[in-house]
């Protein structure tokens, strides 16, 4: 029995050594960080997924003019990131969004301890969290985990409080 015991460990401890260990994203970076990184190919695999028909929005996105700045925090660990991070980029493509100046992108590891100064000034307790910003910088809305329609759909409903 103690024999089986020790087998089972050792085991167990040559499988966890034979995983590829996380690497996980943390700061601030940019979307070209997923697409150029390997660890993560998560994104393309999803936002190759994402279907640009599905979202007729995308052009009432396209026609708010109002400056906004989106702030959005993500763990490169967590599911629901892997799964709305990819499809709000197609979003920001199909909706012409210059995610370069219109986006800041962050990434916190599982405590959400880094960076502590996005998490304590947005009160960051879940993520993915798209936090929209007017041009005075007060927070208009925010999509906080999931979705109640689709990215495209919530992320209209709040442009349009601008």
């Amino acid at each position: 029995m103690k024999a089986a015991l020790i087998i089972i460990l050792i085991l167990f401890a040559l499988n966890m050594d034979a995983q590829t260990p996380e690497v996980m994203l943390t700061g601030k970076h940019t979307f070209e960080d997923l697409q150029t990184d390997t660890n993560y190919a998560w994104f393309d695999k999803n936002a190759a997924a994402a279907d640009p028909m599905t979202c007729p929005v995308c052009d009432d996105i396209a026609a708010i003019k109002k400056p906004y700045k989106l702030i959005i925090v993500g763990g490169t660990w967590c599911s629901d990131t892997q799964d709305l991070l990819p499809k709000f980029y197609i979003t920001s493509l199909y909706a012409a969004m210059d995610v370069n100046k219109v986006v800041e992108l962050y990434f916190v590891d599982r405590d959400k301890k880094n960076p502590a100064d996005i998490v304590s000034k947005y009160a960051i307790t879940n993520v993915p969290v798209f936090i929209v910003l007017d041009a005075k910088g007060n927070e208009v809305g925010r999509i906080t985990e999931s979705v109640k329609v689709s990215i495209a759909d919530d992320l209209l409903e709040i442009l349009k409080k601008l």
